[in-house]
């Protein structure tokens, strides 16, 4: 399997496509890319999340063309679309986000705001995760498409508390004009305006 491995994280898709394409056995070569596909690393990051945290484009193109499973997480529970939302990556979050939403199936829709709301082991969800790191147009576009704007992350925090311990304006006021509540409180007693 580790040809298969470097085949990918170099990206020579070319290769990769004759070996599948030109294999005696063409079902072997194509059950090899699907079991790459599912296989973790060290770190316990599947191919899909690897290439959503290192924010390569091709190789997420070439993944999900090939049937790669976007919602399986990683071994701490994080999404491919959590770590492309940590890496601030626009256009890996767009194609991760057309593989679920439909915008005339309302079942779909459903599906897409439950993805856009999976969160991690620790509650970590996609829109925490951009709002972390002060991904704006991210923001946007999970609001946009369903996500969850005053979801608490398992330590009991919402993403606008992120924001405000930040101290980014331009975090606080997209999610605020998205419908982020400020009066939100913690377990501990913790308000956006407290940890601003």
């Amino acid at each position: 399997m580790a040809p298969f491995k470097m085949v990918i994280e170099t990206r020579q898709f070319v290769v990769l496509d004759l070996f599948i394409k030109n294999s005696r056995v063409f079902e072997l070569g194509r059950f090899m890319l699907k079991d790459l596909m599912e296989e973790f690393d060290d770190k316990g990051l599947s191919a899909l999340a690897k290439a959503c945290t290192g924010g390569n484009t091709e190789t997420l193109i070439y993944l999900l063309k090939h049937g790669a499973d976007i919602f399986q997480p990683d071994k701490h529970g994080m999404s491919p679309l959590i770590y492309a939302c940590l890496n601030g990556n626009e256009k890996n979050v767009h194609l991760l986000l057309e593989k679920v939403i439909d915008v005339n199936s309302k079942e779909v829709f459903n599906s897409c705001r439950g993805y856009l709301n999976k969160a991690d082991n620790n509650g970590y969800t996609p829109l925490t995760a951009a709002a972390t790191h002060g991904h704006v147009p991210l923001i946007e576009s999970l609001i946009t498409n369903g996500a969850d704007v005053d979801k608490l992350d398992g330590l009991g925090k919402s993403p606008i508390m992120y924001a405000c311990e930040r101290g980014d304006f331009l975090t606080v006021k997209a999610l605020v004009s998205n419908g982020a509540s400020m009066t939100i409180v913690t377990d501990r007693a913790c308000s956006p305006f407290i940890l601003a």
